[in-house]
């Protein structure tokens, strides 16, 4: 059964869903164009591609704020830094073309 986060379909029952990658494929021309006008890209555009920015919870306990920044943070900046080597690639590729 396909959706809008429907991103391959296999043989058989079994779909493969991805909705970041839909989400950055729907994002992909207006966040190049963003890098190209501006020479850079805003959280507020990786936020639409990714989702929220996620939230540490707050505690006193350090072992858990370190902990929660390193799962959100962490990650979410690996993410942020993955698509914006992306994002460049391609408007720099649509440059040349």
């Amino acid at each position: 059964m396909a959706n809008e986060t429907t991103l391959v379909f296999t043989e058989g029952e079994q779909v493969l869903v991805n909705p970041i990658a839909k989400r950055f494929f729907d994002n992909l021309d207006s966040a190049a164009k963003e890098y190209l006008d501006n020479g850079s890209i805003s959280i507020y555009t990786y936020s639409k591609i990714l989702g929220v920015t996620p939230n540490v919870p707050l505690t006193d306990n350090e072992f858990l704020l370190a902990k929660a920044y390193k799962d959100f943070f962490k990650d979410y900046s690996n993410l942020i830094s993955d698509l914006e080597l992306k994002i460049k690639n391609y408007a720099k590729k649509k440059v040349r073309s």
